[in-house]
């Protein structure tokens, strides 16, 4: 026990940095141990008769979806490839929200990458979260782990000055 109590302190200063590095940088999709989860209901999944995606708002989107909602979506689209075990990617969720509402020309998607591993593989995503904008069904930018609100509205080209 007197082992134990020498190296407490060192054990506590590894785990605040490890803790640390995993906010800052972002979760590694590689490395992850969760277990998939099972889609909700009427949550993850989006029907093809739900082409009619609105911008200014998140949506769940999954291989089925991706093609009609984000590829051939008329005007910019932030895709969030997240998990739902990642730290970062629930911090940056409300940010996510907050720009759909300010924005309501702008898409938000998420793709969960535990459910849809075929994306995140094609689009090579390696740690969540990682953000793209699509334009016409192109990539047109890219950022990686958590992002201010300021730094994702300017990856979109939005203004970022508060609205009125």
């Amino acid at each position: 026990m007197k082992v134990f109590h020498q190296y407490r302190p060192l054990l506590l200063r590894l785990s605040a940095l490890s803790l640390l590095a995993v906010l800052a940088v972002g979760c590694s999709t590689e490395s992850s141990t969760e277990p998939s989860q099972s889609p909700q209901t009427g949550e993850e999944a989006t029907s093809p008769s739900d082409a009619a995606a609105q911008h200014g708002e998140v949506r769940h989107v999954d291989e089925a979806s991706f093609q009609q909602l984000v590829l051939q979506a008329k005007g910019p689209v932030l895709v969030d490839f997240y998990a739902e075990w990642c730290p970062p990617c629930k911090m940056i969720a409300p940010i996510l929200e907050d720009i759909a509402e300010e924005h309501p020309n702008v898409l938000i998607a998420k793709v969960d990458v535990d459910r849809n591993p075929n994306l995140a593989a094609q689009y090579g995503i390696e740690a969540i979260p990682s953000l793209k904008v699509f334009q016409e069904g192109r990539v047109i930018g890219n950022h990686q782990g958590f992002a201010s609100k300021d730094a994702l509205k300017s990856l979109l080209g939005l203004d970022t000055s508060t609205p009125l």
